[in-house]
């Protein structure tokens, strides 16, 4: 694990975020794989704008420190099973936790699916545009603690107090 790795980002990103997640709730029910495991009811629109955060945070990191990499569309209409980002040659999967988050947490489902995710990008915004960030191997995820949380049965890390 890498990480926290401290990121300034622009203050646009938040206002493009909350866009991209409005028109993602317009188009939930086409891409949610009319499951309930996906849905988050009310909360849906805060998850969105969080994700969308996560991955404009993590992208402009890469373009920031001049790392080359590939990404999937940021909104599709139709589901896009592939990783997030591809950096040096591995698949990345963005995860954004909330800035009051005392954890990281990955699906066990997801994780345990292959779509050639061999990394994850963790992304805590800790607010006035900044952010900390993990990079975490597929390998060390599947190490860490499994529980059963509200949704589904997830891997989970916790956060030293200091990050």
């Amino acid at each position: 694990m890498t990480g926290p790795i401290a990121v300034q980002y622009p203050a646009i990103f938040e206002w493009i975020a909350a866009q991209l997640a409005e028109l993602r709730l317009a188009h939930s029910d086409d891409l949610d794989h009319l499951s309930e495991e996906y849905r988050r009811g009310k909360q849906s629109l805060d998850v969105y704008r969080l994700g969308y955060l996560g991955e404009l945070i993590v992208r402009h990191w890469l373009v920031e420190k001049n790392y080359p990499f590939e990404s999937s569309p940021l909104f599709a209409t139709k589901n896009y099973i592939a990783p997030d980002l591809i950096v040096g040659g591995k698949g990345v999967d963005v995860k954004t936790v909330p800035q009051y988050a005392r954890e990281l947490q990955v699906n066990e489902k997801a994780h345990k699916k292959s779509k050639g995710v061999s990394q994850y990008a963790f992304v805590k915004p800790t607010g006035m545009q900044t952010a900390n960030l993990w990079w975490v191997t597929h390998d060390e995820v599947s190490a860490w603690e499994l529980v059963t949380s509200t949704y589904t049965p997830l891997y989970r890390y916790v956060i030293p107090q200091t990050s």
